[in-house]
């Protein structure tokens, strides 16, 4: 069994970061208006968490079209060169 906190929901962690990182860190709270370093580093797992699983789900179709193209989006067939070149062209 792991730690006791972890039953409680939560669980202890430490980490060993470079001068950089921590600068890194620190600057990336500041910018995001985190408070603390638990909070930025929770919000990191969440963000790596979403990535890993992006890229998973990128593996699985990979594999299951094997060496057949993927098709494209339904939405993809509906935009025209022409309403690009509109899109280009307005003045927001």
């Amino acid at each position: 069994m792991g730690h006791p906190a972890e039953t409680a929901g939560t669980a202890p962690a430490q980490v060993r970061l470079s001068a950089q990182d921590w600068a890194d860190l620190r600057e990336t709270m500041q910018m995001l208006g985190l408070e603390t370093t638990s909070q930025a580093l929770r919000e990191a797992i969440r963000l790596l968490h979403r990535e890993a699983r992006q890229i998973q789900a990128a593996q699985r179709i990979a594999e299951f079209y094997a060496d057949a193209e993927p098709p494209l989006p339904v939405t993809d067939a509906l935009v025209t060169e022409a309403d690009l070149a509109a899109a280009d062209q307005a003045e927001w």
